[in-house]
């Protein structure tokens, strides 16, 4: 279902993990814009920025990051990074999701 929503050619979508094993899900690049995407399938009570998350974050400084998660809706700032905590099924919706549309 992720691959389809970014379908243009110069969109890929990877995993990332360095040698000290910390990780990220997903990480979307399209062209020149990398947005890290944490997957959490629980009930968050508040926004919680992982060490692996916060990681990348601190790395690679990108414009957006998302964390996914069951129910919490939430954003925080990491540095530079917007993160946008948001419920799994907002990525139905395109509106909502605006990592899909040209920046």
């Amino acid at each position: 279902m992720l691959k389809e929503r970014f379908p243009l050619a110069d969109t890929t979508i990877h995993y990332w993990r360095t040698k000290d094993k910390a990780e990220v899900d997903f990480v979307i690049r399209r062209g020149a814009v990398v947005t890290p995407l944490e997957i959490k399938y629980r009930d968050m009570k508040k926004l919680e920025i992982q060490r692996s998350f916060r990681g990348f974050l601190e790395r690679y400084h990108p414009e957006r990051g998302y964390v996914v998660n069951k129910l919490l809706s939430e954003e925080a700032a990491v540095g530079g990074t917007r993160v946008q905590c948001l419920p799994y099924w907002e990525l139905i919706f395109e509106e909502t999701f605006p990592m899909n549309k040209t920046p």
